[in-house]
């Protein structure tokens, strides 16, 4: 992804797409990894409780999981810059 000047914001470095059973019902899990500038953060991207602010270099299972230990969690799965 560039911005309109044509300086690259967001590379994309791999991806995968696997067959995956959730409660019987046969569905995908769909994983990315991004390349992005050092200085670059994660805020928010849903409802979370683990007490974590930068997700930066984390793996995030973005999923809603109703009974995560911590308490409920849902994933907005949004990028900007």
């Amino acid at each position: 992804m560039r911005k309109p000047s044509g300086e690259l914001m967001l590379e994309m470095s791999g991806w995968e797409m696997a067959p995956h059973t959730v409660n019987a019902e046969r569905t995908f899990r769909v994983g990315a990894i991004f390349r992005a500038p050092a200085d670059e953060h994660y805020y928010g991207l849903g409802q979370n409780q683990e007490g974590i602010l930068d997700y930066r270099g984390r793996t995030i299972d973005c999923k809603h999981f109703y009974d995560a230990p911590a308490g409920e969690t849902v994933c907005v799965p949004i990028l900007g810059h």
